[in-house]
């Protein structure tokens, strides 16, 4: 990787029973591969999650869906690389359920 991760959540805010689409992506440069997994303030988590770039990739880019349904307070998402190297980036998701 040669820069930062970017983080986007589509939609930007909801309420209970919302399904958000959270995007990360980051520039590459050269062939490899990397190891990924995502975080949640509930406490799931993704497996760790291999992934191939090719030299003629610019950048990557993954997505993962959560339903957030019910009370939960400051919900948040990490997006961790954990191979070739320790890389992290969390967003708030706009959420609120009575």
């Amino acid at each position: 990787m040669t820069g930062t991760v970017s983080l986007h959540v589509s939609p930007a805010a909801g309420t209970c029973g919302t399904s958000f689409t959270v995007r990360a992506s980051a520039p590459v440069r050269g062939a490899g591969s990397l190891v990924f997994r995502w975080e949640r303030s509930d406490g799931g988590a993704t497996a760790d999650t291999p992934m191939r770039v090719t030299s003629a990739d610019a950048s990557f880019s993954v997505a993962q869906t959560w339903l957030i349904q019910g009370a939960q307070r400051h919900p948040w998402i990490t997006f961790d690389v954990v191979s070739p190297a320790l890389i992290s980036a969390s967003t708030p998701i706009g959420y609120s359920c009575p």
